[in-house]
């Protein structure tokens, strides 16, 4: 089953400023999560160019948050179901991210993010990277 949701957040700064806080706030986040026992790994980090993002950085991660979880959850739950991987392609403006967790193998949420200079009314701004079988009726 595949859902699309879209959000509009307009952002009081400007498309260059948002770049440099999303890096430093992914920075902190990773620096903050990371432990000896659990954190943010990254496995691989390279340069891409593809025919549909243009030129970005591919970075494949693992999250082993595993405290940040409820301890019910960390109880229950088999220690791999708390490992989540995700795949990212930075090409800002344009970015997109698979997110996955292994023991789940049928469950993968993809997450594709614009960011443009404007107020949030751009139309169509995603039709181009939709799945072709979804047919939406605004």
């Amino acid at each position: 089953m595949v859902q699309v949701k879209e959000f509009r957040i307009v952002m009081p700064m400007s498309l260059e400023e948002y770049r440099v806080a999303q890096m430093h706030m992914v920075l902190k986040m990773q620096q903050h999560s990371t432990n000896e026992a659990e954190g943010v790994e990254i496995l691989e980090n390279r340069p891409f160019e593809d025919g549909v993002y243009g030129k970005g950085q591919y970075t494949s991660k693992l999250y082993r948050l595993q405290s940040k979880e409820p301890s019910w959850l960390t109880t229950l739950a088999p220690k791999d179901a708390l490992v989540m991987q995700e795949e990212s392609w930075n090409a800002y403006p344009r970015c997109k991210r698979l997110k996955q967790c292994p023991y789940f193998a049928k469950l993968c949420v993809t997450i594709e993010t614009v960011h443009l200079e404007d107020n949030g009314k751009s139309e169509n701004i995603n039709w181009e990277f939709l799945p072709p079988l979804i047919n939406f009726n605004y």
